[in-house]
């Protein structure tokens, strides 16, 4: 089922924040630079090599151990990871990790921060962080990590490191080094990050978990950005050190972390069992049950609407009210079995099958009683039985359900 992205631009008015917006169009900018120091192999070396240092610091600083904790290590190192991260020019550790978290508990929902579906797809890819209200950090939100005092005043104080490490770069390397080293990689490394943020939750791809946000693996990304493009495995298992489940999903930020966590810098790394990686995720099972639950409530409520006496007789005999049940158990039998299929292919899939489905019991009930009753009877049956459809589903109830992180 074709699934569309809405586009839209978002509206420049005060709700954007004059500083970012100024830093982010003075990164692209400088990539102008290019056209200065031109290009040569000089240039081309101090790219590759500054790219390799720092794509790094945004996967595995930030993403892996900060937002979702997924190895440990110590307080020193800890701190360090903190300042490498600095060098993404993405925001302080502890902003960065909170916003993030955000995300993944209403992952393409109304209340997503940078939900392409919800907010469009150019301020999900770069618009969200430019706004005022997303600008600070809700320490309260990140206690585990706010309880460090040098992990707050390194969340305060990043622009410094940045600083720093820009002057080291021109100090090694001259003009050449900030522009190949710092903004060309900046502007491509923020736009990987983007790509996650907006293509990654919308676009091509391939999903294989009922997960129920629209996040999806790309393969390719996924080599280029350090396994930071099988993103549909990491919202399925967000607590796993390793995005590419499988040996051909090549994931380097994982293997990087085998390496430091054989060398005793890191330790506990968090990866998926064989059962999780087939699709036993306790907690992407725990929404498919709430919806046959609520399900079952409804054929619990039609069969004693169907029997109940008053305020109206019961309509047909008993067989043909037996037949009407059966036939709406078959319906919703059907959408169950089809529930886990359709939210592997994604949320909006599912949604369209649970519209499909109130549709086939409505239609159901109108042809019953239609055959046994007179009008207004008719209309009061179906009207009973939609309304108590509408109140023991809750379909956008569960699809906006609270996620882990």
């Amino acid at each position: 089922m074709k699934q569309t992205v809405a586009i839209k631009l978002p509206t420049m008015n005060h709700e954007f924040s004059l500083p970012p917006m100024t830093l982010y169009a003075l990164l692209h900018l400088g990539c102008l630079g290019v056209f200065y120091t031109g290009l040569s192999w000089y240039a081309v070396s101090i790219f590759f090599f500054s790219f390799l240092f720092r794509i790094f610091a945004p996967s595995l600083a930030y993403h892996r151990y900060f937002a979702h904790r997924t190895f440990k290590t110590s307080r020193v190192f800890q701190f360090l990871l903190g300042v490498y991260g600095c060098t993404a020019v993405q925001g302080g550790p502890l902003w960065w990790a909170q916003t993030h978290r955000e995300h993944h508990r209403n992952a393409d929902t109304p209340d997503d921060l940078h939900s392409p579906y919800f907010q469009g797809f150019l301020y999900a890819h770069s618009g969200w962080f430019l706004k005022k209200d997303h600008r600070t950090t809700d320490y309260s939100k990140v206690r585990d990590l706010a309880k460090y005092p040098e992990l707050v005043w390194l969340d305060n104080w990043y622009p410094v490191f940045i600083l720093v490490y820009v002057a080291a770069v021109f100090l090694a390397f001259g003009v050449t080094g900030v522009v190949w080293g710092f903004f060309v990689t900046t502007v491509l490394i923020h736009h990987m990050t983007h790509w996650v943020q907006s293509v990654s939750h919308s676009i091509g791809g391939y999903r294989r978990y009922p997960t129920l946000d629209n996040s999806r693996n790309h393969w390719l990304f996924g080599l280029v950005s350090m396994g930071e493009g099988f993103h549909h495995n990491h919202h399925y298992c967000p607590s796993s050190a390793r995005l590419g489940f499988y040996w051909w999903e090549i994931d380097i930020s994982y293997y990087l972390l085998k390496a430091l966590s054989r060398v005793g810098l890191i330790y506990g790394l968090n990866v998926p069992d064989e059962a999780v990686k087939a699709g036993r995720h306790p907690g992407c099972q725990r929404h498919l049950l709430n919806l046959r639950t609520e399900l079952s409530r409804f054929c619990d409520g039609v069969n004693a609407i169907l029997d109940r006496q008053s305020p109206a007789p019961a309509c047909g005999s008993a067989a043909e009210r037996s037949q009407l049940k059966r036939a709406l158990d078959q319906r919703i039998r059907a959408f169950i079995d089809s529930s886990r299929t359709n939210l592997v292919r994604g949320p909006l899939v599912l949604g369209t099958a649970f519209r499909t489905l109130r549709q086939e019991l409505l239609n159901e009930t109108e042809t019953f009683a239609g055959e046994h009753l007179r009008e207004p009877a008719a209309v009061d049956l179906c009207a009973r039985i939609m309304k108590e459809f509408d109140s023991c589903v809750a379909i956008e109830k569960i699809l906006f359900m609270k996620r882990e992180f």
